[in-house]
């Protein structure tokens, strides 16, 4: 009897990790499978038992990939996004950065950003995937240059730090859960004037360590003149010891407007991103590399970089914005892979990458300052379809005739923040036909 048990246990256990995925094709097109050694032409069953499997879709001449349908893969190579923008909300002060952190613990992503020149930080608290409702944390700071999200006092909820530009210092306030913040405290590093920063936990001793980018620089006036005044750069990382922070390692002498960070899963090494717009640079640090500088992209002006796993491959991506010329870029595959996602008619600043619409796939969220609003492109798919082991799912995927462009429309226009662009220097989409002419958009340049 104890035997059958046991043998019915494990029928069972087998049964629950074998896997299958039923494939249709529509249109015209074919499906490959198998680290490409196989091809399913119209509907196939394709075993998941023993192995991942990558889907890559293939379309017949004059036909185009359109989309995966039916059951969500668990990830895959590449994403989709929509190509018209969905609005946040405004930031009257110059939409300058973002950061995704769950707020209230309602499981669903919000977001929280910085008004830059009326000095104010807001929360965005999504209402379940049907826009955001905005509310201040707090407002007067001189000068919030960055932001970052992290569990300070491992309560289990994420905190919020905050640096204050012309103070000196990093404000610290700590998240109830509930979705409030209150303010801690002020840290503050003797001869260090932090502007980006990234919070991890360096040494794994359990106290949250600084890497961060310190200079000085003229704010009185537009992004130009901030830029041309850098004195004093670098970046460094500082090491906690019960709050007192000491520099353990300096890292470059560049200027970062943004920097983001994370600690490599398999590897255990940590990873530093910085958009370090005096260079012209998009640049990543990593650990195993004694922090060696490698330029990934180059613009007039980077200004944002975020870190995240987009499309759930596994494999660690990250989100680059562009203040002039204004775009929005992903690299995948280490950086080796750069895709533009979407221009626009004005400076690009924030980077952010959450499930804003809880579909279960990774948006992309950014800042138009002049234009004074915060919008999110979403995803819609992946291009290749990655099927973990042991899963069953029912997939179609659909070609259609006909290439297709994706050339994406102007952002949503915000009706709430004023027309009057004289915090941000303001422009229209004749200027940007002028783009090559650099010192004509120097009065455009801000923030």
């Amino acid at each position: 009897m104890q035997k059958l048990i046991y043998l019915a246990l494990f029928g069972c256990s087998m049964a629950t990790q074998a896997g299958q995925i039923n494939l249709t094709i529509e249109g015209d097109g074919v499906v490959s499978y198998g680290s490409g050694d196989f091809k399913c032409e119209q509907s196939c069953e394709i075993d998941t038992s023993e192995a991942t499997q990558i889907l890559k879709a293939e379309a017949a001449t004059n036909w185009a990939f359109d989309s995966w349908q039916g059951q969500q893969c668990d990830g895959g190579n590449y994403i989709h996004l929509e190509t018209s923008a969905t609005e946040i909300t405004y930031a009257s002060g110059g939409a300058k950065t973002l950061q995704a952190i769950e707020v209230n613990n309602d499981e669903y992503m919000d977001l929280v950003g910085i008004s830059l020149f009326d000095g104010s930080i807001y929360q965005m608290l999504n209402q379940s995937g049907d826009g955001f409702s905005r509310k201040s944390i707090v407002g007067g700071l001189e000068y919030p240059a960055a932001l970052d999200a992290y569990d300070w006092d491992g309560d289990g909820f994420e905190d919020l730090l905050v640096s204050e530009y012309l103070t000196r210092k990093i404000k610290l306030y700590l998240n109830t859960g509930t979705g409030e913040f209150v303010f801690k405290k002020d840290i503050v590093i003797d001869g260090v004037r932090p502007y980006a920063f990234t919070v991890n936990d360096f040494n794994q001793d359990g106290q949250p360590d600084l890497f961060i980018s310190s200079f000085q620089a003229d704010t009185s006036g537009d992004l130009f003149v901030l830029v041309n005044t850098i004195t004093n750069a670098k970046t460094a990382l500082y090491l906690n010891n019960n709050d007192v922070f000491t520099e353990e390692l300096h890292i470059s002498e560049h200027a970062a407007i943004t920097l983001d960070s994370y600690r490599d899963a398999d590897s255990g090494q940590v990873q530093l991103a910085a958009a370090e717009i005096a260079a012209k640079a998009v640049a990543v640090y990593g650990q195993e590399e004694s922090f060696t500088r490698r330029v990934i992209d180059r613009s007039q002006a980077p200004y944002g970089v975020a870190f995240a796993d987009i499309d759930k491959n596994g494999s660690m991506d990250m989100l680059s914005a562009h203040y002039l010329a204004p775009r929005l870029s992903l690299h995948y595959e280490g950086g080796t892979v750069k895709k533009d996602v979407a221009g626009a008619i004005d400076g690009l600043t924030a980077t952010a990458v959450a499930d804003l619409n809880n579909d279960g796939y990774l948006d992309v969220a950014t800042g138009e300052f002049n234009k004074q609003q915060f919008y999110y492109f979403a995803s819609i798919g992946y291009q290749d379809c990655l099927v973990k082991q042991g899963t069953n799912i029912e997939l179609n995927a659909v070609f259609t005739q006909g290439e297709t462009t994706t050339t994406p429309p102007p952002p949503v226009t915000d009706p709430v923040a004023s027309s009057d662009d004289s915090s941000g220097g303001g422009s229209t989409g004749m200027v940007f036909l002028l783009m090559s002419c650099a010192v004509f958009l120097r009065r455009y340049f801000n923030a």
